[in-house]
């Protein structure tokens, strides 16, 4: 019997030690009180953050803990540690104010666990001082407020010089065809007069400047749809079925005259600008249309997929391919990659389809290889 209670005596004295060397190397302050807030055991963690020794903190209240302004009159002694005043719920525990020996006030968590024991209710606060974490937080909020002011005056610097831009280009194009029309005017006059009473020279002369004008006057039409582009105008749920069949309609003498072939899959209904969404679409398939390899009728494929956050479009042809090299120098404004004796266009077919692309939220590129075709994907914000 007395072996028996040797070895009780024993065992419970090892489990004091393990509890003791588990308190000890806790990372957190460890506050073990009874259900009034009397603290009845602390850890070395505990003195480390507040800066007491633990024989000022055995019997204490836990309040001492916290600022002067939490603490309770001795005719309000707190019934429980949830009705200490200062201390809040949180997602994780408690958050509150503590207050060091020398004054110091400082952020600290609280994880709260009662334990029923023969000697009544303990509760058990593990504590941190996450000072260090509220300064990150801090610091990130007010980066975010410095980034999110620099990007809207960033953006609002973006708009007025896009405004400035596009209204340039209306009026420089606009004020262009005047006196190009007086131009081509005179040059006519002058054609038709002295046509053949001149010697051949002048009249390859004439002809080379009536064939400017008309490719200036192609250029500043051009230009002057380019600026237009989304101008004043409000995003609209758009059938892009019903808009490639308009499209279609339209480019229906050119589609018979190249025996091209068009299949297009299933497509979304989308937030957009309708003319300019037609508009994309007609510049791609009739650029697939006239890319084409000779003696081959062009055969094009329209087929997309939902991603998170857009829709993916892809425009299929067997067409002449683009080098790798000028893929991405299509889509500057003016860009040709072919003479126009073989290919005609102004070269800014592809540049309006970036900025449609981009006026919705999305991004154009191409996949090609000389000789087998392209494909031109672009995106659609969901």
């Amino acid at each position: 019997m007395a072996e028996e209670l040797h070895r009780s005596m024993h065992d419970i004295e090892q489990a004091q030690q393990k509890f003791k060397g588990l308190l000890e190397s806790a990372p957190d302050a460890i506050v073990i009180m009874d259900e009034k807030g009397n603290i009845t055991l602390v850890n070395k963690q505990c003195e480390n953050i507040f800066g007491y020794q633990k024989d000022e903190l055995i019997g204490a209240n836990m309040e001492l803990l916290l600022p002067e302004r939490f603490r309770s009159t001795q005719q309000e002694q707190p019934k429980s540690i949830h009705d200490i005043p200062g201390v809040r719920s949180t997602d994780i525990g408690l958050e509150v104010l503590g207050r060091r020996k020398n004054g110091e006030e400082f952020p600290i968590e609280m994880s709260i666990s009662p334990l029923e024991t023969e000697e009544g209710l303990l509760v058990t606060a593990a504590i941190r001082d996450i000072s260090e974490k509220k300064r990150m937080e801090k610091e990130i909020r007010e980066a975010n407020v410095t980034l999110e002011k620099k990007v809207q005056k960033r953006t609002a610097e973006l708009e007025i010089k896009n405004k400035e831009l596009e209204q340039f280009a209306y009026v420089a194009s606009h004020d262009l065809q005047e006196p190009l029309r007086t131009t081509s005017s005179f040059v006519e006059l002058l054609r038709k007069q002295y046509h053949g009473r001149l010697d051949e020279h002048a009249d390859r002369y004439i002809d080379y400047v009536i064939q400017a004008s008309d490719r200036m006057k192609t250029l500043i039409k051009d230009l002057l749809d380019y600026s237009r582009i989304g101008r004043e105008k409000q995003f609209e749920p758009v059938n892009c079925n019903l808009a490639l069949a308009e499209v279609l309609a339209d480019l229906t003498k050119v589609i018979k005259e190249n025996q091209a072939e068009i299949v297009a899959g299933p497509l979304p209904v989308v937030n957009a600008f309708a003319t300019e969404l037609k508009l994309l679409f007609q510049n791609l398939i009739s650029n697939s249309i006239k890319f084409q390899q000779p003696g081959i009728a062009p055969h094009i494929e329209i087929t997309t997929a939902k991603q998170t956050g857009y829709w993916h479009f892809q425009i299929r042809d067997n067409g002449i391919g683009i080098d790798k090299q000028y893929q991405q120098r299509i889509f500057i404004i003016f860009q040709r990659l072919h003479n126009r004796s073989v290919y005609e266009g102004s070269g800014i077919g592809l540049a309006h389809c970036k900025k449609i692309v981009e006026l919705h939220g999305g991004k154009i590129w191409v996949e090609s290889e000389v000789g087998k075709g392209s494909t031109f994907h672009f995106t659609i914000a969901d």
